[in-house]
């Protein structure tokens, strides 16, 4: 907690220097959102049908509040909370007395920050105070909780998770833009006990339709950062010192097809307190079509190739699997959100390495209804290790790398300006692999 009292203490410092400005109020905006959903699903945990263990359903209402100031010409502030409530207590995470906890389901701070741009003449935007912040597509940055919620009737969808941060935006030329972070993980919900982020960007504008990036992130860990997750250990409170080397590139090769690319190489002098050096890396390309004969009803076609990378031998001196520590994304709402199958959060990866291919499409059936399609294919890098109905390995491999494939479509109707509804529904068939996984359980 020490960090964040000096957080606390330079917002003091800034909200004082800005206060005058209230004087100048030029714009004040206020808004919300109210969301109320629905989930119901089956086999997510154990892929098996004669266990009802893993069947869920349940109802959630989640909302926005926010408050937006423009104080004066170059100085803005925002204020947003967020709540989440279950339908039915059983649903909710339960503290020790058996009550819902209520860091995870009542209102909390979603936003919290005071903006200035060109501070003293110079050509820089500084942001302080809870934020969001994301690199990219959010490959590598962008959630200060990949992890959460740990269970889906928690919070019932992945979501993105703000930074208590100090962010820095310096225009170096025209073409080339510099971001400085320091960002605190929140404290307050699943894990976490002390996680800093400390990144440098640098973005060359220079080239039309192109977008070139390249960036350093480390990463301090220390607490229980990933405790608990499923099949998993975590980071103790030996820590983890992370490195992060990447470049990323997005634009258009031409009118209606675009691409995108990112690689990272990750280093580290050691892993949940036992001397093994880290080196792992992750890579990702990806296009996407979008004919001029169709873009009247915004068709548009997408397919991307990702790997991460795995450690296929736990005894020797090196960890190479891939650590996502702060990244945004879901490879699939089941094998990814539901079972991690293809991630690894500082946590025991299930396989080594994984080969993620993607594709989807996305078009406006009519003026008020749009459709979304997902699908993915998952491959292990190597064979996966058997394991007993315990989930324990047997120390053998049966020539199995088919973790399967997955389907999740999305209906959007726009019932008014204000108001809309969606229909969301995902299938996934484990293959060979996720069933040696799954101690033998293979229904879909």
């Amino acid at each position: 907690m020490k960090h964040s009292a000096t957080l606390l203490a330079i917002l003091g410092v800034v909200g004082f220097v800005v206060s005058p400005a209230y004087a100048d109020l030029n714009n004040l905006d206020i808004g919300g959102k109210i969301k109320a959903m629905g989930v119901y699903s089956n086999n997510t945990q154990d892929f098996n049908n004669d266990d009802d263990a893993d069947q869920d359903a349940f109802a959630r209402t989640e909302f926005h509040i926010w408050t937006q100031a423009e104080l004066a010409e170059n100085v803005s502030a925002r204020v947003s909370i967020e709540g989440d409530r279950a339908w039915n207590s059983s649903d909710a995470v339960l503290d020790e007395s058996g009550k819902p906890d209520s860091e995870e389901l009542d209102i909390f701070l979603e936003e919290a920050f005071i903006r200035v741009a060109d501070l003293y003449g110079m050509p820089a935007t500084i942001t302080v105070g809870r934020q969001f912040i994301e690199v990219g597509d959010g490959f590598v940055f962008g959630d200060a909780l990949p992890f959460s919620p740990e269970w889906f009737s928690v919070l019932g969808e992945h979501e993105q998770d703000p930074f208590d941060a100090i962010m820095i935006e310096y225009e170096l030329t025209e073409d080339w833009l510099l971001t400085l972070v320091w960002g605190k993980v929140v404290e307050t919900r699943g894990d976490g006990d002390d996680v800093d982020h400390y990144l440098v960007n640098l973005t060359f504008l220079g080239l039309e339709d192109h977008v070139i990036e390249g960036y350093y992130l480390f990463t301090k860990a220390r607490g229980g950062f990933g405790a608990d997750l499923g099949g998993g250990s975590s980071i103790t409170n030996s820590g983890l010192d992370l490195n992060h080397l990447g470049v990323r590139a997005e634009g258009d090769f031409f009118d209606g097809l675009g691409y995108h690319g990112e690689f990272v190489w990750q280093l580290g002098d050691e892993i949940k307190g036992i001397d093994q050096d880290i080196s792992a890396y992750a890579l990702e390309a990806g296009v996407r079509w979008g004919p001029e004969s169709m873009q009247e009803n915004n068709v548009s076609f997408g397919a991307s190739v990702t790997y991460l990378s795995g450690d296929d031998d736990p005894t020797d001196d090196d960890y190479e699997a891939y650590i996502q520590a702060a990244e945004n994304r879901v490879f699939g709402e089941i094998a990814d959100f539901f079972q991690g199958l293809v991630s690894n959060n500082i946590v025991d990866s299930a396989f080594t390495g994984v080969f993620i291919i993607n594709v989807d499409a996305e078009a406006a059936l009519t003026d008020r209804l749009n459709a979304a399609l997902e699908a993915y294919y998952f491959m292990a890098d190597d064979d996966v290790i058997v394991r007993d109905a315990s989930g324990d390995p047997l120390g053998r491999t049966n020539g199995n790398d088919d973790i399967g494939w997955e389907i999740d479509g999305y209906l959007n109707y726009e019932i008014t300006e204000d108001l809309s509804a969606q229909v969301a529904a995902g299938f996934f068939s484990p293959g060979d692999a996720a069933e040696d996984w799954a101690a033998g359980n293979d229904d879909a």
